[in-house]
């Protein structure tokens, strides 16, 4: 896999991409493909070497400590998420989010509701999920007034929604740049800069009950003037400075039922994590810089598409995809702690004579056939199937059915649950692309000619017999032939 991060303390010039071996979960971890990691001031502290007594770096490692994407396999132990899952997290230590395949702490992790993009859920982890710890710890109570300082970045931002939320009057220090920002979430804006007390001070002449400090001395210094009871103020960039006035830093509270709480509310439109820029994980020297400066508004993510994998018809072991099917004469996904759903997907070249496959206790199965001489027999009754025309039944955990033919059968079983199954043939004309929007997991399995794929810039050739394996995103097809797409999700 490729990673981006570095080798050695230091500055910008120490980062790079580097090619490591895929990691392994181990117990209580996740393996997961990234789609979406942030980037935090904090990680060029650890890059830097400024956190070295805290934070644990086994060179070299990939920078940032949240992603979000979908699960590939589970460590010993974890209950409660499974291959194929969107997720969110914070990293394993001694590991990092921008990297190909990311290992996540499963106690650190939730997975992504519906609605909620991938980009979102990675702010989540350090970003939202300071914001909230923050506020739980300063106990305000609805009316009271909250000084954020450094309020247009990605902790600040987050502040600024879920104090408006608590009822809370927030006063937000930041720049003139992002007082619309500011502004925009509920948040009364103060110009940061000489002479930022007094202008406090003129819109909440009483003080303020709390600060909440982002930025660091000398500012967390005056805004110790401004608060009436040194005990709730909170920072996270200078703590040591605020526990010798009477303060503290964050308690932080990384886990499942934290995060899936806030993932809940973004999903239901309460809270919006602010996300200034996206950058393609090639650009990810870029998406550091841009934290670097120190001026960046809200959240910057890097993002990847998964990768598209072609399993060819010469492979004849089970090839894993995204959900753990792939080319063997029969793959079943089954049940792991937690779900109520199996899978199986079959997709193989057949001998005339004699069924090629039984199938016994499923809801629904899908079959597309390439070639003549098929049967299909539910129950004992006989069923026609028409070259490159879906057939799909539903049964019951009683029903039985048997396909056989001489040249190629592909079909989809699904248990009783919440698997999702669907199926379209696609046929192509050479010269005329055709763009599917995927709203779940794909295998586009190519019945007949030469197709190419392409999504996210990465382009992939597959023939007769051949799987590509693909994540929910648009994919466009061009070519000439005839190909049956697989949509798989969990519902």
């Amino acid at each position: 896999m490729r990673i981006y991060g570095f080798g050695e303390y230091g500055d910008a010039q120490v980062q790079e991409h580097l090619d490591r071996p895929d990691p392994v979960p181990g117990p209580g971890q996740l393996l997961v493909e990234m789609t979406a990691a942030g980037v935090n001031p904090a990680d060029i502290k650890v890059r830097s070497g400024l956190r070295k007594d805290n934070v644990e770096v086994v060179f070299p490692m990939a920078m940032g400590r949240e992603a979000a994407g979908v699960v590939q396999s589970v460590g010993a132990g974890v209950v409660g998420f499974v291959p194929g899952q969107r997720v969110f997290g914070q990293t394993v230590s001694g590991t990092g989010g921008l990297a190909e395949l990311v290992l996540l702490d499963a106690a650190s992790s939730a997975v992504v509701p519906d609605g909620v993009e991938d980009a979102q859920a990675t702010c989540i982890p350090v970003s939202v999920g300071t914001a909230h710890d923050a506020l739980d710890q300063l106990e305000l109570v609805p009316g009271e007034t909250l000084l954020v300082t450094g309020a247009g970045g990605g902790v600040g931002t987050a502040t600024c929604q879920l104090a408006r939320l608590r009822g809370l009057r927030v006063v937000a220090l930041a720049s003139a740049a992002k007082a619309e920002l500011v502004a925009s979430l509920g948040a009364t804006h103060v110009e940061s800069g000489d002479g930022w007390p007094e202008r406090v001070r003129a819109i909440a002449p009483e003080g303020v009950a709390a600060v909440f400090d982002l930025v660091g001395a000398p500012v967390l210094a005056d805004a110790l003037t401004l608060v009436t009871d040194p005990a709730r103020v909170i920072s996270i960039a200078t703590p040591a400075a605020a526990k010798e006035a009477g303060g503290s830093g964050v308690e932080r509270r990384r886990t499942t039922e934290v995060f899936a709480h806030l993932a809940g509310l973004i999903a239901a439109g309460d809270l919006s994590p602010v996300v200034s820029a996206t950058y393609p994980f090639e650009q990810a020297a870029d998406a550091v810089a841009a934290v670097e400066t120190g001026h960046a508004a809200g959240k910057v993510v890097v993002v990847r598409a998964p990768r598209l994998v072609v399993h060819r018809r010469s492979d004849h072991q089970r090839m894993p995809w995204r959900n753990g099917g792939g080319i063997t004469s029969e793959v079943t996904r089954s049940p792991a702690d937690g779900e109520d759903f199996d899978w199986r997907v079959s997709f193989a070249e057949v001998d005339a004579g004699g069924p090629f496959s039984s199938f016994a206790g499923v809801d629904r199965i899908i079959v597309v056939v390439d070639g003549p001489g098929f049967a299909l027999s539910v129950d004992g009754v006989e069923h026609a199937l028409r070259l490159h025309e879906p057939f799909t039944f539903s049964g019951d955990s009683d029903t039985t059915a048997e396909i056989g033919g001489p040249t190629v059968d592909l079909n989809v079983m699904t248990r009783r649950g919440r698997c999702a199954a669907t199926m379209e043939v696609v046929h192509l004309v050479d010269g005329e692309p055709v763009s599917l929007p995927a709203e779940a997991d794909l295998l586009v399995a190519v019945l007949d000619g030469t197709v190419s794929l392409s999504s996210a810039g990465e382009t992939v050739s597959a023939e007769r017999l051949d799987v590509v394996a693909a994540s929910a995103a648009s994919l466009i097809l061009a070519g000439a032939g005839t190909v049956a797409v697989i949509g798989l999700s969990v519902r």
